[in-house]
Order: structure tokens, then C-alpha cells, then sequence
């Protein structure tokens, strides 16, 4: 008996109330921590709130500083040189789309208090289209080396894979959503049954 009593003492499973092995998941369940982390969500809005507005005012600037380049820069150059001049004003609004999209990002984050994969995947793709307007506007007014050719034609495809992969994380990720969205919407308009 002493035997067997010391082999199920070797093979008992350890205490699941044993505060040793889940400290992690209730390290912020008492007072303390509750209030720790009220502390650290309000220092946070703290910090998020100016970073939104300096966002908001980057944007803003970018935008004029935009238009009153292209508006100088067409009245001071010829017309063959139009095409590069709208470019590179595409190329800015691109700037500014970004900039809006990571003060979206700072904004959800204050209203939800959490981070969505969704906007940083439309900056990517906004990311790799300036890159690609940025080669292409440099492709067609530079007369370029073939090795130079080369690696800007190697950057141009890499950036146009980099698009259509985004472009399919997009789209699964809606489709996702959207199944997420049918099935809590059917489970809600489910009727009770009789036994309940």
C-alpha cells in the first residue's frame, strides 16, 4: 500500500488552484491590478490623444504643401514634364492616404481599445503603389544603366506581388468577417426550443 501510495502521490496531476501555476492569468484580477490597469489605459489615452492630432495636423500640411508644389512646379516647367509633375503629386496624396490611415488605426484603438489587422494591410498596399509610381516616374525621365534597369525593374515586380498578396489577405480577411458576422447574427436569431 505504501508503495502504491507513493506512486500516486508521483503520478497526481498538480492543483489547478494552485496560484503558482496560473499566476499569469489572475495577476490582474484583484484590486491592484484592476486599478493598474485603469492607471495604464488612462496614461495611454493620454499619450494617443496628441499623436492623433499631430497626425491629423502632418496630413493637413502634407496636403497643402501637395497641391502649392504641383501648382508650382506646373507653372514653372514645360509640358512634356507634366506627366512626372502628376506623378509626383499622386505620389503625396498616397503620402497623406497613409498618414490618415495610421491616425484611423490611433482612433480605433481609442474607441476600442484594441488594434485591427485591416488598416495596416491598406498601408502596405498604399506603401508598395508609391513605390511603384515612385520607379516608374524615375524609369521614365532618367536614362537608366542596365544594371540600374534591372533592379528597378526587379523593384517594380516585387512591389506589383507584394499588391496581389495584400490584395488576397483583403479579401479572405473580409470573407472571414463576414462569416464571423452570418453565424453571431444566425446564433442570435436562433428561436429557443420547447425545453427551455
Amino acid at each position: 500500500m505504501s508503495d502504491e501510495g507513493t506512486v500516486n502521490e508521483m503520478t497526481k496531476e498538480p492543483d489547478v488552484r494552485s496560484p503558482e501555476v496560473h499566476t499569469a492569468a489572475v495577476s490582474f484580477t484583484g484590486p491592484a491590478g484592476q486599478r493598474f490597469l485603469r492607471v495604464s489605459q488612462f496614461a495611454q489615452g493620454l499619450v494617443y490623444s496628441p499623436t492623433a492630432f499631430l497626425f491629423l495636423a502632418a496630413a493637413v500640411v502634407m496636403l497643402g504643401y501637395s497641391v502649392v508644389a504641383f501648382v508650382d512646379t506646373v507653372t514653372a516647367t514645360s509640358g512634356p514634364e507634366f506627366p512626372v509633375t502628376m506623378v509626383t503629386l499622386i505620389n503625396d496624396l498616397l503620402l497623406v492616404l497613409i498618414i490618415m490611415e495610421v491616425l484611423a488605426t490611433v482612433l480605433s484603438y481609442l474607441r476600442e481599445q484594441a488594434f485591427t489587422l485591416l488598416p495596416f494591410l491598406f498601408i502596405a498596399a498604399i506603401s508598395a503603389t508609391r513605390r511603384i509610381l515612385a520607379v516608374g516616374a524615375a524609369m521614365s525621365v532618367e536614362q537608366l544603366e542596365p544594371e540600374e534597369f534591372r533592379q528597378s525593374v526587379i523593384d517594380l515586380g516585387v512591389n506589383a506581388g507584394l499588391i496581389v498578396a495584400l490584395t488576397l489577405a483583403l479579401f479572405l480577411l473580409s470573407r472571414t468577417r463576414v462569416r464571423l458576422w452570418r453565424e453571431s447574427d444566425a446564433v442570435e436569431t436562433t428561436p429557443p426550443t420547447s425545453g427551455d
